[in-house]
C-alpha cells in the first residue's frame, strides 16, 4: 500500500503579509522608543538648567548679602570702590570667604564680579583683594540662554540707579566711608524660563 505524505507550509502571500505586519510593528516601536528617549533627554536638560538656576540664586544671595564696604586697589594702585557696577557688570568685596580654622594663608574677604556677556552670566573672582600686575581673575559660566538682563541698585530715599556709584558719588577719593546700595536687583530674561528677577537687600549698608 502506498502512503502519501502531505506537507503544509506558508504561501508566498502569507509570508509577505507577515513581513508587512512586522515592519509596521517595528516602525511603531521605533517611533515610541525615540519619543521616550527624546523626552528623557529633554527632561534631563531641563533638570540641569533648573539646577544651574538654583545654584546661581544661591551664589548671588550668598555673595551679595555679605557685601561689605571695603574698597580695593588695582595694579596701578588706583582705588576701586567697594562696589562698582554698570547695568551688565557688578564688582564688589564680600566677606565670608571660606578659611576653615584659619589654616589657609588668605583673608576671609574676596573680590567678586558678575557679568552679563553674550547671553551668559559669568561669576568672576580674584585671588587677592589689592591687585598687582600678575593678579589674574578666574571666570565661571553660571547661566546661558540669556536674551536680555541688567543689574539695578536701590540707593538712599528708594532711588533706583542703573550704575554704581551714582553721579553724586563719582568723585570718590577715600578708602573709607563710601555708601553701598540698600538693595540690588537682578533682572534676566531667560530663553527657556522666561523672566528671572531677584531683589537682594544688603544687610551691611551704612548710608
Amino acid at each position: 500500500m502506498s502512503r502519501t505524505n502531505k506537507v503544509n507550509g506558508f504561501t508566498l502571500i502569507e509570508i509577505l503579509i507577515a513581513i508587512f505586519i512586522f515592519a509596521i510593528i517595528s516602525m511603531i516601536a521605533t517611533t515610541v522608543l525615540s519619543s521616550v528617549f527624546n523626552a528623557r533627554e529633554h527632561t534631563a536638560t531641563r533638570m540641569q538648567q533648573l539646577n544651574n538656576l538654583q545654584m546661581t540664586t544661591i551664589l548671588l544671595m550668598r555673595d551679595l548679602t555679605q557685601l561689605i564696604n571695603r574698597p580695593v586697589r588695582d595694579a596701578n594702585s588706583n582705588i576701586i570702590p567697594a562696589l562698582v557696577a554698570t547695568p551688565s557688570y557688578i564688582e564688589f568685596t564680600r566677606t565670608g570667604n571660606s578659611n576653615p580654622f584659619g589654616t589657609l594663608q588668605q583673608s576671609n574677604l574676596q573680590r567678586v564680579a558678575y557679568e552679563i556677556n553674550n547671553g551668559r552670566l559669568l561669576r568672576i573672582t580674584w585671588p587677592r583683594l589689592d591687585r598687582v600686575s600678575s593678579t589674574k581673575p578666574e571666570s565661571r559660566v553660571l547661566l546661558t540662554g540669556i536674551t536680555s538682563g541688567n543689574f539695578s541698585f536701590l540707593g538712599l530715599g528708594s532711588t533706583s540707579y542703573n550704575n554704581w556709584p551714582p553721579g553724586n558719588l563719582l568723585n570718590y577719593n577715600s578708602m573709607n566711608g563710601e555708601p553701598i546700595p540698600r538693595a540690588i536687583a537682578i533682572n534676566l530674561q531667560l530663553k527657556n524660563w522666561g523672566n528671572y528677577y531677584l531683589l537682594i537687600p544688603i544687610p551691611s549698608t551704612k548710608l
